[in-house]
């Protein structure tokens, strides 16, 4: 594992590499509400898909929370930029959970518009923030990425993903979530998959009838004790990813 400082800031990426080659790399961006960067979504869910062959980023973007955005995606995007240049990137794939799916996604719709010019590949979700409609958004998130822009609604719908999709900028999609979720509403997973099908876009989606938020891969290792964010019938969703990813390069291999 390395560490290293993202523009000069505390913001940070470690690199998990298995070896030399090259490999399809999974980045990583963990949830906190755009408060703190989520240990539970971090190390875990590195090693799960280290275990099935894939190299693995995580990006601590959210080191500097008195920062508005857009410093979550810049620094996403750097990281991006940064580590595509090495040899043992493959395709990459962009796995974000909660408030880290929002700045996945956010920063994988508008790449252009923050000077980029790389994104994932293919894209997995985890209990996504995605709406910053007041009937359904995670007010919190919203809070502390805008700080005191909150209430503009011009800007607030730029960050309303759903509202982004376009047939020109999406992006292959596995998504997953609870329907018990009592922090970020389903709400937020079926207006994404509506615009999905608006803009012809292609989606995988799994939804769980059974769970809270932030259960991570459900395992021993990301519910740090507390046996209820243990739940083998959820932790499936990595192999379900894994075949997916397979499934992606395959297809585009025989294209």
């Amino acid at each position: 594992m390395e560490q290293h400082l993202i523009c000069n800031t505390k913001n940070y990426y470690r690199t998990y590499f298995i070896d030399d080659a090259s490999r399809p790399t999974i980045v990583i961006c963990p949830g906190g509400g755009y408060a703190y960067t989520s240990l539970r979504e971090s190390e875990p869910v590195a090693y799960e898909f280290m275990k099935r062959g894939y190299h693995a980023v995580i990006v601590h973007y959210r080191e500097t929370v008195e920062e508005p955005y857009p410093y979550p995606g810049t620094y996403l995007g750097k990281t991006l930029e940064e580590i595509k240049k090495d040899k043992r990137v493959g395709k990459l794939i962009g796995l974000g959970f909660s408030a880290g799916g929002h700045c996945l996604l956010e920063y994988t719709l508008h790449y252009k518009d923050y000077k980029f010019e790389v994104r994932p590949d293919l894209l997995i979700l985890g209990y996504p923030v995605i709406s910053a409609d007041l009937s359904y958004a995670h007010q919190g998130s919203f809070e502390k990425l805008l700080k005191e822009k909150v209430g503009d609604m011009a800007l607030r719908n730029y960050l309303s993903l759903e509202t982004q999709i376009t047939k020109e900028n999406v992006v292959d999609l596995f998504l997953w979530g609870t329907y018990t979720d009592q922090s970020v509403p389903v709400e937020n997973s079926f207006r994404l998959i509506e615009a999905y099908r608006q803009a012809n876009g292609n989606l995988e989606y799994h939804l769980f009838p059974l769970g809270g938020h932030g259960l991570s891969v459900a395992n021993q290792a990301s519910s740090k004790g507390d046996k209820q964010l243990e739940i083998p019938y959820i932790a499936k969703w990595v192999d379900l990813a894994d075949d997916w990813i397979k499934l992606k390069i395959r297809t585009e291999s025989n294209e």
